[in-house]
């Protein structure tokens, strides 16, 4: 799952997906209950990716100030712990993490709204896209 702030875009090919813009991501390799999308829950950090646990993440990280256009990325660093809470109301989520990255900043985020989802078969990352604001502290 994609967290990325309003200065960037994602479309849609049916067998590709093209991310745009400038601003700031947030990734995670979620292990979901569910088959078919993301379920509702509490997802804390796992370095078990060898046997993943649902209700985990073992992968995420931040990006901050980077062009997707021009592939050049702002401030990364990789998340080492934190807490990810997902509610959903019909199609409607409230997603909310905080955490702390590699360089020992805390990290929060916060989403409500849909989830778009993106065929990302050809590519590494998981297959959703959802438009939020990151905010660092």
């Amino acid at each position: 799952m994609y967290l990325v702030s309003s200065g960037i875009s994602c479309t849609s090919s049916s067998s590709d997906y093209v991310i745009s813009g400038i601003g700031n991501s947030l990734y995670f390799n979620i292990y979901s209950s569910s088959e078919t999308g993301i379920a509702a829950g509490t997802y804390s950090y796992s370095e078990s990716a060898s046997n993943p646990i649902v209700n985990t993440f073992d992968y995420c990280e931040v990006d901050l100030d980077s062009d997707w256009d021009a592939e050049t990325t702002g401030e990364w660093a990789e998340i080492t712990e934190g807490t990810l809470t997902i509610e959903k109301s019909g199609t409607t989520y409230v997603i909310n993490f905080d955490g702390y990255d590699s360089n020992s900043n805390r990290v929060t985020a916060s989403y409500k709204g849909t989830l778009s989802n993106y065929n990302m078969s050809n590519n590494k990352k998981a297959p959703l896209n959802i438009k939020k604001v990151i905010h660092r502290k």
